[in-house]
């Protein structure tokens, strides 16, 4: 028997299993595979599956599933990274395990809640997540804030340059995610330099001068809109999360920009940690899974995954 805490990105999906002996938990697995892409809803559920193939067998317990987009009634009503697979219905999914109980949150719902490990004596904190798109999760007086819809925290579709003409897959124009996110910066590139055209990932392409020129912009921009968040909430303890911010260039660029910004107002102590765990969806996914009164077990079972990678690598 085993639980799932599985975190669907827009290049891979990557799997926490946890396999119980009689009453404790006697392995851990970490796992991951790609995205299939296909453009195809159907064809998709259909490569997946085959990818999952290692769990196909299992009785699987629980699953918790990390999902960057907005569900209504069970169908994938929002997914501006995959418009292709909205209006389905998300039960073919979670159909290719066949969990006997299931439970599905947005991606940054469950990062911040690793920042109940990471900052266990703050009652507020940020997560912020900078991928193919950028989100957003809170924690306010200790508890989960997550709006009265549950979408609270959609930080890459703040409107940031109303006169654009760029259209965002969310069907509003200008949002932050166009500009500072690593699909955005990749794709503003290439509307100046068309020698990017091959190129589908940002970090495949980082020497290029144009790139290296929208980098800078979108994660100045980045830092600017963060520093409207810390004013509008007074929160000042940040956790950043995500593929972009395997770029040391846009980490330094975004964290200047923040700081020049607060410097002018307020001069508030910021305490920001980038990175602090392999996968922080997954971690919140654990916590989730186990319960916050779990957190010395739930780190055990993140440095014992953690400890794995290291020597993988």
């Amino acid at each position: 028997m085993i639980d799932m805490i599985l975190d669907i990105g827009g290049t891979s999906i990557k799997i926490v299993s946890l396999t119980y002996g009689k009453k404790e938990i006697s392995n851990i697995r970490y796992t991951e595979t790609p995205f299939p892409n296909t453009k195809d809803f159907s064809e998709d559920i259909f490569q997946i599956k085959k990818s999952l193939t290692l769990f196909l067998n299992e009785e699987i317990r629980r699953l918790v599933i990390c999902f960057p987009g907005v569900l209504r009634n069970n169908k994938i009503f929002k997914w501006p990274n995959k418009t292709y697979w909205e209006g389905n219905n998300f039960y073919n999914f979670v159909k290719i395990l066949n969990p006997k109980e299931w439970l599905v949150f947005d991606d940054c719902t469950l990062g911040v809640l690793s920042n109940l490990l990471l900052y266990p004596n703050k009652q507020n904190s940020l997560f912020i997540n900078v991928g193919s798109g950028i989100g957003c999760g809170l924690i306010i007086n200790g508890q989960l804030f997550v709006g009265d819809n549950g979408n609270a925290g959609e930080l890459g579709h703040i409107t940031v340059f109303p006169e654009s003409t760029i259209t965002c897959p969310c069907g509003n124009r200008g949002c932050l995610q166009l500009f500072s996110s690593g699909k955005g910066i990749l794709e503003r590139a290439k509307m100046v330099d068309n020698s990017l055209s091959e190129y589908k990932l940002l970090q495949e392409c980082l020497g290029n001068n144009i790139v290296k020129k929208k980098i800078k912009e979108g994660a100045e921009l980045l830092g600017q809109y963060i520093s409207n968040m810390i004013n509008f909430l007074d929160v000042t303890t940040i956790h950043i999360n995500g593929g972009v911010t395997n770029i040391n260039e846009y980490n330094e660029t975004f964290i200047d920009s923040l700081y020049k910004q607060e410097k002018k107002y307020l001069d508030r102590e910021l305490t920001i940690n980038i990175r602090p765990y392999f996968n922080a969806s997954l971690v919140g996914g654990v916590i989730k899974m186990l319960g916050k009164e779990k957190l010395e077990q739930v780190s055990n079972i993140i440095n014992n995954i953690e400890n794995k990678m290291e020597k993988v690598e």
